[in-house]
């Protein structure tokens, strides 16, 4: 039978009826790519005795075999996917289709840049500075003054999902002035791996 249409009574009263369900509530998932296993995609509303129907895409002739449980599982995410879900009545009536996204959030490494002392680090939503394996206290911005000489080290995160840079060794001097009087110019200071001279 129709799931929605009209039907005139004795032609006169004409009555109009609609057995389509409700689409399905649903929220869209993220994941970090560190951290591997399988996630949940859900969605709720459906009609007494209904169920729910997954698929692949939007116009997807058919649905995803086995699915029509509230929840689609899926194992070892390693790029976002979205998929659609739809609610269906004990008649067999389908609701239109909902689009879900299940989301690979992937920070990198991240870089960080010397300018001179100051250590700065790319656009994030939190950063957290070590010295030695310490955390630096109070220094939860995108660039400090590295002013002790030592192994430093950022953490970011971004949406939740953290990463670490590669460790920076710094040697920081006093010999900046006294190369002055020599009639040398010392850089970089703080110095990683090489030092330049050049004349006054």
């Amino acid at each position: 039978s129709s799931c929605s249409g009209s039907f005139t009574y004795e032609n006169a009263i004409t009555f109009e009826y609609n057995s389509v369900p409700e689409p399905p509530v649903t929220t869209d998932i993220s994941v970090c790519s560190d951290q591997p296993g399988s996630i949940v995609l859900s969605a709720s509303g459906a009609p007494s005795n209904g169920f729910y129907r997954w698929y692949n895409s939007v116009d997807s002739p058919e649905p995803l075999p086995g699915e029509n449980q509230n929840g689609l599982v899926l194992d070892n995410l390693n790029e976002t996917k979205w998929y659609y879900v739809s609610s269906v009545n004990a008649d067999g009536c389908e609701s239109d289709r909902v689009k879900l996204e299940a989301e690979l959030i992937n920070v990198g490494a991240p870089e960080v840049t010397i300018i001179g002392q100051p250590l700065i680090a790319p656009e994030a939503d939190s950063y957290i500075w070590y010295l030695n394996n310490e955390v630096i206290e109070d220094a939860s911005s995108q660039s400090i003054e590295a002013s002790e000489s030592g192994e430093y080290v950022l953490e970011i995160s971004i949406n939740g999902c953290s990463a670490v840079s590669e460790s920076i060794v710094l040697v920081i001097t006093d010999i900046d002035e006294e190369f002055y009087h020599l009639g040398l110019n010392v850089y970089p200071n703080p110095v990683t791996d090489r030092l330049n001279f050049s004349a006054v």
